[in-house]
């Protein structure tokens, strides 16, 4: 029930097992990003914890000023750990490179919920939705992923790395420039289980590398 300005001033107190719940939509800018070894994400989270973001219909976004992902995730601990994102929209606009990533190496496994969740990015050099690291990344109902003119919906890379997308997602490929492909990609041993939803590409539905 404690009030905090930022949304990554809310992550970063945020105990194990709780929930962060949006007031107003955030926009993320030049001068509240998540400098991420130079990089600007919008929310940056390192750390050993499990929780909640609840949006309650609000807005996730950003002004133009990141140059690397709206949401960066990262299980840096010494437990497994699962972060759900739920109930309203996660924009990243033209100059992030995805809305969601997960990062390239973690200690312990990290599980992603992606539940009732509005999910757009319009970049032509990224993904909607980056899963890496041996990171699972589940993909619920309500969910609906738009790749404007991102390369593909959801990339998953990496050993370990498991994507599950369930009845009741969308995941859509408006991108006709050369370099956007697919609904989906897997790549680097990941896996790829698809138990239900709808989408649609310019290009192709799944690719696998």
């Amino acid at each position: 029930e404690k009030g905090y300005a930022t949304l990554n001033a809310a992550v970063a107190a945020v105990q194990d097992g709780e929930t962060i719940t949006l007031v107003a939509d955030e926009n993320f800018s030049a001068t509240n990003y998540y400098n991420n070894g130079g990089w600007k994400d919008g929310l940056g989270y390192s750390g050993d914890k499990s929780f909640t973001i609840d949006l309650g219909g609000y807005t996730i976004k950003q002004d133009g000023s990141l140059n690397d992902y709206l949401v960066w995730i990262k299980n840096d601990g010494a437990k497994a750990n699962t972060i759900t994102f739920k109930n309203g929209t996660m924009d990243a606009g033209t100059t992030a490179y995805c809305a969601i990533a997960t990062a390239s190496t973690n200690a312990q496994k990290l599980t992603v919920n992606l539940e009732n969740i509005n999910l757009i990015n319009n970049n032509s050099n990224g993904a909607v939705v980056k899963a890496r690291g041996g990171s699972e990344l589940n993909v619920k109902a309500g969910t609906v992923i738009t790749a404007k003119n991102s390369y593909t919906g959801i990339e998953a890379a990496g050993t370990n790395t498991v994507v599950n997308v369930y009845e009741g997602a969308e995941i859509y490929q408006n991108g006709t420039s050369s370099y956007v492909g697919a609904i989906v990609g897997a790549s680097q041993n990941a896996t790829l289980n698809i138990y239900g939803g709808k989408g649609k590409s310019a290009k192709c539905g799944i690719i696998v590398m």
